[in-house]
């Protein structure tokens, strides 16, 4: 599947079995990031503040970049660069126990942390038209045997919301950062290497790449192209 489209006037150029569903492997970070991002600007808590990581965020079979372990902590806003230059899926459970655990807790109700926030991305998806997309985790991947689908038109939507968001870019234009990891009490400094190989090449300045089993190598590309006018 492919769509191309214009991000200020929506004018969709190209497209091909744009609303079939398909798994979108780590695409759905994505909309780990957002939920993050809405939550904060409602909340007004930072993203710097630290989560701190739980074996639960490491039992899945996906990426772990970073090599976190069971209590480590490291700030939001390092989580959401290692879920979106690097797809580590042991980040954006972190992302979605910490947010998951606070949306339950100001509303006074149990649960588990990690359904709420995948409640929350699913929510985001329907505000924003998505009507071929279930979300089924925080990270994308084929586990649980239950995965995650959307459609290129869907992404398509999610990453034009993105991109109205202004921090949004700053987590995915990016090629390398250093984040920083508390274990132990001692600051740990790691390199980010992001996965979109893509990036800088001519004016392309994002967005996300996915893989796995079930869906195959799938991205997103944001690039700035100069105007033009039709005479």
């Amino acid at each position: 599947s492919v769509i191309a489209v214009d991000l200020y006037n929506k004018k969709v150029h190209i497209e091909s079995g744009a609303n079939t569903k398909r798994p979108v492997g780590g695409l759905a970070k994505i909309a780990t990031a957002l939920v993050t991002l809405d939550w904060s600007d409602t909340t007004k808590v930072g993203l710097n503040v630290l989560a701190t990581v739980t074996p639960a965020d490491l039992q899945v079979g996906g990426a772990n970049e970073l090599g976190l372990q069971p209590g480590d902590q490291v700030t939001l806003r390092d989580l959401i660069y290692a879920s979106m230059m690097t797809g580590d899926a042991a980040a954006a459970n972190a992302l979605a126990e910490f947010v998951g655990n606070d949306v339950l807790m100001r509303r006074s109700k149990r649960g588990n942390p990690f359904s709420e926030f995948v409640s929350q991305m699913n929510k985001l998806a329907g505000r924003e038209g998505c009507t071929h997309t279930r979300f089924t985790n925080a990270h994308g991947l084929d586990f649980g045997g239950s995965a995650t689908f959307s459609s290129a038109a869907d992404m398509a939507r999610l990453t034009l919301y993105a991109l109205s968001r202004a921090p949004f870019r700053f987590y995915t234009n990016q090629k390398t950062r250093e984040i920083g990891v508390i274990r132990g009490g001692q600051r740990l400094s790691l390199q980010l290497h992001n996965t979109n190989a893509l990036l800088g090449v001519g004016t392309i300045d994002g967005v996300k790449t996915g893989n796995s089993p079930q869906s195959g190598g799938c991205v997103i590309i944001t690039e700035e192209r100069p105007g033009t006018v039709m005479k």
